[in-house]
């Protein structure tokens, strides 16, 4: 009996992909970009949370006017070192509190305590980066809102630039680490101002810079988290707010469920709800199109359905005066033809 050609094929192919599937082979894997997008003739910073993504050199952008330059590598801290450090710390702390010269001083939290890390890092000839990364990891288990995840345990900073001439739309970021190359995720490439979450923001008391719509606004759900923007509007104002989550990261493999299902609401200056929407027709991501009714300050309410919440739950909120498509017949026509379209929407 003779093999098919596509038999032959597979079983030529075998080797390989069981040399490519070997435990502590896999690629560099990321599972979220921050902010995920920009506004064109701009320049900025964006993290880049994964697994594996050391030896990373290199960031790459679909389609052209987008360039990435690869700033640093964090790597949270071993275990042993972080033991060790805080030891030397404490010891420090105790040695300080019996010198007579210092003894009067009340040293706070050593995370506040530059001097001290400073001496031991000399002392012991610790780099830069394990004294960060001492830092970074104690902070974490101090917040509430931060949670280790193995699938985020590493993080890339990167040096954005978008050219004037870039076109806007949906883009595809990768990294090039020793192990390969990623997978890749969504960048947006804009043409309004954009904004990025300040925290703490849970509250509209605390949001007391109001944002300038139209504009873009960026921010991440951590565990539990509510972000807020204020703004000021008009009465008649004819506002549209196009939240982009799940179009940025379709599905979350180890969550349940496997998405961020984003919510936004529209407040009042009293804090009175006057409007929510948490899906639109058959697009996951909610939408808003609403008629402001009087002039004053607004508030855009965003969480999870569910109040979960992690680095890697990141969205992007399209809002102002600006024009929407929410209605289209029909939705395609034979090639060489014309076809009348009806449309339907809101600021049109």
């Amino acid at each position: 009996m003779s093999l098919k050609p596509l038999t032959i094929l597979l079983l030529a192919t075998l080797p390989l992909a069981a040399q490519q599937a070997r435990p502590g082979q896999s690629g560099p894997v990321i599972g979220y970009v921050f902010p995920a997008g920009g506004c064109r003739q701009s320049e900025f910073e964006v993290a880049v949370g994964g697994a594996a993504l050391a030896g990373t050199r290199a960031a790459f952008c679909s389609g052209e006017g987008v360039s990435a330059v690869v700033l640093k590598h964090y790597k949270p801290i071993n275990n042993l070192l972080e033991n060790k450090i805080r030891d030397l710390v404490k010891a420090e702390r105790e040695k300080r509190a019996a010198d007579p010269a210092t003894k009067a001083a009340k040293p706070g939290p050593y995370l506040r305590e530059e001097e001290i890390l400073q001496t031991i890092a000399k002392r012991e000839n610790l780099s830069d980066d394990d004294v960060a990364a001492f830092i970074e990891s104690v902070t974490q288990k101090r917040d509430p809102k931060r949670q280790p995840n193995i699938q985020l345990i590493e993080r890339v900073t990167l040096r954005i630039k978008i050219d004037p001439t870039a076109a806007p739309g949906k883009r595809e970021l990768r990294l090039r680490a020793g192990n390969g190359l990623s997978n890749p995720l969504a960048f947006i490439v804009g043409s309004l101002p954009e904004a990025s979450e300040t925290e703490p923001n849970d509250r509209a008391e605390q949001t007391t810079s109001p944002v300038k719509l139209p504009a873009v606004l960026n921010g991440q759900i951590l565990p539990g988290d509510v972000d807020c923007f204020a703004f000021d509007g008009r009465k008649g104002m004819k506002l549209t707010v196009a939240v982009a989550a799940r179009e940025l990261m379709p599905y979350l493999p180890d969550t349940v469920p496997g998405w961020f299902q984003a919510t936004v609401a529209l407040l009042d200056a009293t804090g009175r709800e006057v409007t929510y929407q948490g899906s639109f027709a058959h697009r996951p991501d909610p939408l808003l199109c609403v008629s402001l009714p009087a002039d004053g300050r607004y508030m855009l309410q965003i969480r999870d359905s569910l109040c979960r919440g992690r680095e890697d739950f990141v969205y992007r909120i399209t809002a102002g005066d600006i024009p929407c498509l929410t209605e289209q017949y029909p939705t395609g026509g034979q090639l060489g033809s014309k076809v009348p379209v009806r449309v339907a929407g809101w600021n049109l």
